[in-house]
């Protein structure tokens, strides 16, 4: 089985400052290949990471994944295309 990198979530409770017990792979973003580097928008609301999994322009390229307050879920992958993304492996994108 091929090893590959994902990126997990976990919620810490507010009533007892407790951590979730279970990571969960965010089902979104879960692909067969390497997902990496994540980061926030500063409201929170948009995931911004690199992938290998999803297509795109080479290498990794950086998605974001906007935040759905009703379904409370990541939405589906957004390739951030040029000029963010170019045929080599772009990693890293704060907002």
């Amino acid at each position: 089985m091929k090893q590959t990198v994902k990126i997990f979530t976990c919620e810490k409770k507010l009533s007892n400052g407790r951590w979730s017990p279970e990571p969960e792979k965010i089902a979104a973003i879960a692909t067969d290949a390497d997902e990496e580097f994540p980061s926030l928008s500063t409201d929170g609301q948009t995931l911004y990471f690199s992938s290998k999994g999803l297509g795109g322009m080479g290498g990794y390229d950086i998605y974001k994944s906007v935040w759905d307050d009703n379904l409370q879920v990541w939405g589906k992958p957004v390739n951030m295309g040029s000029p963010v993304n170019s045929p080599y492996d772009d990693l890293f994108y704060l907002e």
